[in-house]
């Protein structure tokens, strides 16, 4: 029992730190500021998410090559706390995983539906 408390703990200390580095309300606003499209990927490339746009071609540098990449870069943090995950707890966090980008799927539709 020892060792799934602590494999939980561990997970749960690992979480956190990748909360962390999200992006603060001041951040947030500093963002929604900037004056164009340009302009925000320079701010952006001054977060921790800097990485994954220097990774970008400057060719690619555009709006959908850059949702992609961050995208890509969520689906990576959410696989390495699932695979970090003592268990069977995997399935589970895996089965949320799936449930969670359903329910992103079906926003997004109802936001197109609208239109």
């Amino acid at each position: 029992m020892a060792a799934g408390v602590s494999g939980y703990a561990a997970l749960c200390a690992r979480v956190r730190v990748k909360y962390s580095r999200l992006l603060g309300a001041s951040e947030m606003g500093s963002l929604a500021e900037t004056a164009d499209l340009g302009a925000l990927i320079e701010a952006l490339k001054h977060t921790q998410y800097g990485p994954v746009l220097e990774g970008l071609r400057e060719r690619e540098s555009v709006l959908p090559a850059i949702i992609t990449a961050l995208r890509r870069r969520l689906d990576a943090e959410a696989r390495s706390v699932i695979q970090a995950a003592p268990g069977n707890s995997r399935r589970v966090l895996a089965q949320l995983h799936r449930r969670h980008e359903v329910n992103n799927l079906k926003a997004v539709l109802r936001g197109l539906a609208d239109r």
